[in-house]
């Protein structure tokens, strides 16, 4: 478990760097606001700001599973939600680059010039492949293990059903089940044949 939380920081540290170093490179931004960017605070407020969302992320799975993975009625639910992740992810991208800017006192601050858009979709469509496989591989993981507790469940109710067919093939209730039918065999042949079916 412990494992999982430091892969997974590195992953979202990638996806900060990773954004980062695109969105800083080819947005092609005033060099004021390159300045500000290159920054060493701009570098680590990436690395955590994808760190927070990362985890609220799986965070926010975690408790989609939990809550509506069983109930199909409510199963829209799910993707509301995901689909206000990934907005959050184009946001936290375009709002990183609108605060390099405001920082500078740019002009314009929704407007990037020559192609800048094009860089923003692509770091976020990246983000969103990387994400939704690392989400889809914790559902995966999720629907294995409760697939093993399933299956841990019927070898649990198959010995209990094995155990209860034993007591009933016990040498002492048989002998006693004889011994009577022995009885209704002299006294009541017709209550010995019905007791015969049902034994």
């Amino acid at each position: 478990m412990k494992w999982n939380v430091v892969l997974y920081g590195l992953l979202f540290s990638g996806l900060g760097v990773f954004s980062y170093l695109l969105l800083a490179n080819y947005s092609e931004l005033p060099p004021q606001v390159s300045d500000i960017l290159y920054s060493k605070g701009a570098f680590i407020f990436f690395i955590s700001a994808f760190n927070i969302l990362g985890y609220s992320t799986l965070r926010l799975s975690s408790w989609l599973n939990n809550q509506y993975a069983l109930n199909l009625r409510k199963r829209w639910k799910i993707i509301t939600i995901y689909i206000a992740v990934t907005l959050l992810f184009y946001l936290l991208n375009y709002s990183l680059l609108i605060i390099g800017k405001l920082l500078v006192g740019s002009y314009n601050i929704f407007i990037f010039p020559n192609g800048g858009w094009r860089i923003l979709i692509l770091v976020w469509l990246v983000e969103l492949v990387i994400v939704g496989l690392l989400l889809s591989n914790r559902s995966i993981q999720n629907t294995l293990k409760l697939q093993q507790e399933a299956a841990e469940l019927q070898k649990e109710n198959n010995t209990a059903r094995y155990a209860a067919l034993q007591n009933q093939l016990n040498p002492h209730f048989l002998f006693n089940s004889l011994n009577t039918l022995i009885a209704e065999i002299e006294y009541n042949p017709s209550n010995a044949v019905r007791f015969t079916k049902h034994l």
